[in-house]
């Protein structure tokens, strides 16, 4: 597997190259991930201090009977700009092993990415910085996220093996409903 970096070093670095200092985002309620969940459900932004992404991650199946890896583009996170940190991580379960997990723990929900694309999660912070100045005005086209140069929109994604598809009850690709 390749090194892993500092995510929280990038988000510190996007947010000063874009003149926002932690100050500047509101002091919210404490993140709901329940609530979180509906409104990107209904496509609804409910916060200027948490912002969902993604970006490219690497997977190592948690298994001890097994070394599958694999990565993915669709490795979807949470960010605090407040705090400047990734506050959580969406996993994804390992294709082979997916029944075997099932068995063993009904409640296995996969495996945490590892970040390991610097441009890749450079994209992805510089867009919930983005999507936050769209917030507070001071953008006037809501931006898009562009997905990792090395992979195409319709990469292969097993929506039955994604958390983030399985909360928000779609593909969290976008490409089609579950």
């Amino acid at each position: 597997m390749a090194t892993e970096m500092n995510a929280n070093a990038i988000i510190c670095e996007v947010m000063e190259e874009n003149g926002i200092s932690p100050s500047d985002i509101p002091e919210e309620r404490t993140f709901d991930l329940e609530r979180f969940i509906r409104s990107l459900r209904h496509r609804k932004k409910w916060s200027k201090r948490y912002y969902k992404g993604r970006a490219k991650g690497e997977f190592k199946c948690g298994d001890d009977e097994c070394a599958n890896t694999w990565t993915s583009p669709h490795s979807w996170c949470i960010v605090d700009l407040r705090e400047q940190t990734i506050l959580m991580t969406f996993k994804q379960k390992c294709i082979k092993v997916k029944e075997r997990h099932v068995k063993a723990d009904p409640d296995y929900e996969g495996e945490d990415p590892t970040y390991i694309d610097e441009n890749s999660v450079r994209r992805m912070v510089q867009w919930a910085v983005n999507l936050h100045l769209y917030m507070i005005g001071k953008l006037l086209e809501k931006p898009k996220q562009e997905l990792p140069d090395d992979h195409a929109h319709t990469a292969k994604h097993p929506p039955h093996l994604c958390q983030m598809c399985k909360l928000l009850k779609r593909r969290c690709n976008g490409t089609m409903a579950l």
